[in-house]
């Protein structure tokens, strides 16, 4: 399944500092150097979903940047 980080419980905006303005995070799944991209369409056996609410704060937080 094709899922993308920012619809996901693993994702951090706020762990990835200052490359998150850009778009980018941090999977809790991952090693602490590591960035991912929030809307990259990726398969990810790991993806849990937030809720909508999670998902469109996330989207208008990027979006603003």
């Amino acid at each position: 399944m094709t899922v993308q980080c920012v619809k996901c419980e693993s994702f951090s905006l706020r762990r990835a500092g200052k490359i998150a303005r850009y778009g980018f995070g941090h999977c809790i799944h991952d090693i602490p150097a590591r960035s991912k991209s929030a809307d990259y369409p990726r398969i990810c056996s790991k993806h849990v979903a937030v809720d909508m609410e999670t998902e469109r704060k996330r989207i208008a937080w990027i979006t603003k940047r």
